[in-house]
């Protein structure tokens, strides 16, 4: 009996399944091993009859049991992913609560002012610092965005310019200085921590300006590029763009980067609050910085400034009894210390010395040399510093209290800097100054090459500076090991670089001595009567000794070199460790 596919039964639909079972290796169902009807594979090829089958396959898949391992497996999934990413994130905030309290310590900030004022100084500072060897590349920009922030938050009466509405007329550009303005103001009014605080920031700006004078930004690509390398008419041939910078920039379509800095500087000088030490610093970073710019004239103005300034001051503060003559010549700037019974204070020795720089500077040695000579000596008149009471012997903390005295206990803003109005002490710092004041005068007698005897003198001050520079940083050391470590970190640095100035000025003078002396012999005239001599024998003689003699005082400059070069990285390695090496020991120990 033939039946069609709309003549199956659930009979046959069974047998069909049970054949299947019993053959499982036939892999076509409408053959099999034996003789069977056709018709009942022909009707099994139907796919209505297999979607039963189907539907049992799948749902041995997605089971209870499956269901309900999935839904386990999903919620593990989910929790262990929200516990890891809370305990990294938790691990950061750590990370930058401490590193913010690092930086804190070496960088103090203001507690006057709000959170985020505060992290912008100290970030800026921070990103400002080239690193323990110097070679780090600072990212002025970052920078400069950081000290902007500041100062447009010092002085907006919503942040920490409270009590300055009246004062304030911004009147700067659109990008940087709109809430800023551009003549100073009246902090006197502030604390010290705040006036410091504010003077860190204007200062800041000021350097920025400086490294980024002359760069240019783009407005649309806010890319950064110096204007020799802009195109434009101004500059028919502009250098090449570094690989990689994409197309130059165009002289229409780019803006200053930063503005300039006599902006900041002005700014500075008219504003009132500052201490007189920090007033001086101000007027001697404005003239060093026209002295750059190859404007002399007005550089001088500016140090002449910086010398008016110390001396008001050092007469306003000064005793009743003391001569009312002035402790600088006004026209010369040299030290005149008959006229007054008191020592001059560290603000007029800072800037006449910085006065005497401009003058060497621009080639005037007849008018640095004897400013330089009046220093030096009262220099050397200066007493010595009364001595410090002893230390009371306190019992040290364990390091777990350290460390919780470094976590818990916030540390408190420095102790107000001195105004340097008060008379100058012959100091370990005095010291280098010293030492650099005597390299200076052996610079001018070389550099003036009047005679060799002019030259001689120069190399012996030199000599005697590198000496007194060395002796003095050995016993740095010495009372660094024993006594306070934080003492003589101003004076470490000093000597470090008086020695370095002074080694290098050494070399060079060997060298060039004995380079002329050499010639000298060589090109030596013959006179007329040369012939009636009896020999020339003596003078070949002499030249040789001459020659020797120099060949021999630069192998000794040489070996002095290498062993001063030894003792500066040693004292560059300690002052790392002592007075603010990048290590956490500083975070726990408070050193």
């Amino acid at each position: 009996m033939r039946l069609h596919n709309h003549q199956l039964t659930p009979t046959t639909s069974r047998t069909f399944r049970r054949t299947c079972t019993q053959f499982p290796k036939c892999r076509d169902p409408g053959r099999l091993p034996h003789s069977t009807s056709r018709s009942i594979f022909a009707a099994a090829q139907n796919p209505i009859l297999y979607r039963h089958r189907i539907r049992w396959q799948f749902s041995r898949h997605i089971s209870t049991e499956k269901k309900q391992y999935y839904r386990y497996q999903t919620w593990l999934t989910i929790r262990v992913t929200a516990t890891m990413s809370g305990v990294v994130l938790m691990g950061l905030v750590i990370f930058y609560g401490l590193f913010q309290e690092y930086i804190e310590r070496l960088y103090p900030t203001p507690r006057e002012w709000s959170y985020l004022t505060r992290d912008w100084l100290r970030n800026g500072r921070w990103i400002e610092n080239p690193g323990p060897d110097g070679k780090e590349i600072i990212n002025w920009v970052s920078v400069g965005q950081s000290y902007i922030e500041v100062l447009i938050r010092c002085e907006l009466p919503s942040y920490e310019g409270k009590g300055l509405e009246d004062q304030l007329k911004p009147e700067g550009d659109e990008t940087f200085l709109r809430f800023v303005s551009k003549a100073g103001i009246d902090i006197s009014s502030k604390p010290y921590a705040w006036r410091r605080g504010y003077f860190e920031a204007l200062m800041g700006c000021a350097r920025v300006a400086e490294n980024l004078d002359g760069w240019k930004t783009d407005k649309k690509r806010r890319a950064c590029a110096h204007e020799k390398s802009i195109i434009g008419p101004s500059n028919p041939n502009p250098h090449p763009v570094p690989p990689g910078f994409g197309e130059p920039l165009r002289e229409e379509d780019v803006q200053p980067t930063f503005p300039a800095p006599e902006e900041f500087y002005d700014k500075a000088m008219t504003t009132v609050g500052f201490s007189t030490n920090e007033r001086v610093l101000i007027a001697l970073a404005y003239g060093d910085y026209l002295d750059y710019k190859k404007r002399h004239s007005a550089a001088g103005a500016v140090f002449r400034k910086a010398v008016d300034i110390a001396v008001s001051a050092s007469a306003a503060n000064a005793a009743p009894s003391t001569s009312s003559s002035s402790i600088v010549d006004p026209k010369s700037g040299t030290l005149n210390l008959r006229a007054r019974s008191s020592p001059p204070t560290p603000n007029i020795l800072l800037a006449t010395t910085a006065l005497a720089t401009h003058h060497a500077r621009t080639g005037k040695y007849s008018a640095a040399l004897p400013i330089f000579l009046s220093i030096l000596r009262a220099r050397r008149s200066l007493s010595a510093p009364p001595r410090p009471p002893a230390r009371q012997v306190q019992r040290e903390p364990s390091l777990a209290g350290k460390i919780f005295r470094a976590v818990v206990v916030p540390p408190s803003y420095p102790a107000p800097l001195p105004s340097g109005d008060e008379a100058a002490l012959r100091t370990p710092a005095a010291i280098c100054e010293e030492a650099g004041v005597m390299a200076n005068i052996g610079e001018l007698l070389f550099a003036s090459n009047t005679s060799s005897s002019q030259s001689q003198k120069g190399l012996a001050w030199t000599r005697d500076a590198v000496d007194l520079a060395e002796d003095q940083l050995a016993d740095l050391a010495i009372s660094v090991a024993d006594a306070d470590p934080d003492a003589d970190a101003l004076a470490s640095q000093k000597c470090s670089e008086c020695l370095e100035m002074g080694v290098a000025n050494w070399r060079k003078m060997v060298r060039r001595l004995a380079t002329s002396s050499v010639g000298d012999e060589d090109e030596e005239p013959r006179s007329i009567w040369a012939m009636w001599a009896p020999s020339s024998e003596d003078t070949t003689k002499r030249a040789e000794r001459r020659r020797r003699k120099w060949q021999a005082e630069v192998e000794f400059v040489e070996e002095r070199v290498a062993s001063v070069e030894h003792l500066l990285a040693r004292e560059r390695e300690r002052r790392s460790t002592l007075y603010g090496g990048p290590s956490w020991g500083r975070f726990i120990y408070g050193k």
